[in-house]
């Protein structure tokens, strides 16, 4: 007779959680003949667990620009993936931002839509084993960033008839049409 054996496995709890606190973009897009670029912007990640990510435990945290508030949007475009293996403390938090990883520039194409919602995720490649996975996303509240210059022409000019002499009122209809991919705002 062989006494009996127990095996007993003794689980640690994960107390390791980050999340997404902050996305920010404090200005539009901007414009310039070498490609367009978003300026000002930061994104502050914390671990709102009780533990450390050790140093040398890399974690992503990726920025985009999406068409729709769906961080899985088909049309969504990659703006910058931060790779950060400098650890985080327990409760700590980090900001990137332009002066840690510089202006996010758009790439050249086509944008479909006028204004788009930014974004960004935390461990977007699921490398730290947390205690809630749900909170490493956040989406700005509203579709503000506006992508593409409008382009303002005159379509027409009426009005002009007969002779004029120097200090003659005048009085001209013209007609304007945006064909950029931009609204023209008023302020």
């Amino acid at each position: 007779d062989q006494p009996n054996r127990q095996l007993r496995v003794r689980a640690e709890p994960i107390f390791r959680n980050l999340e997404v606190v902050s996305v920010s973009l404090t200005t539009s897009v901007v414009y310039s003949p070498g490609g367009d670029t978003i300026d000002s912007w930061s994104v502050t990640v914390t671990n709102s667990g009780a533990s450390a990510i050790a140093a040398g435990t890399a974690f992503d945290v990726a920025v985009r620009l999406l068409p729709s508030a769906d961080w899985g949007d088909s049309e969504a475009v990659t703006l910058l993936t931060i790779n950060d293996a400098d650890g985080l403390g327990a409760g700590a938090s980090r900001t990137y931002d332009q002066g840690s990883h510089g202006a996010l520039a758009l790439p050249a194409g086509v944008y479909a839509d006028e204004f788009y919602y930014y974004a960004a995720y935390a461990d977007v490649n699921d490398a730290i084993t947390e205690s809630f996975e749900d909170d490493n996303l956040q989406i700005s509240g509203s579709a503000s960033l506006q992508v593409g210059l409008p382009d303002v022409v005159a379509s027409g000019v009426s009005g002009v008839a007969g002779t004029y002499r120097y200090g003659d009122a005048l009085s001209l209809d013209i007609a304007l049409d945006n064909i950029g991919e931009g609204v023209l705002l008023a302020d």
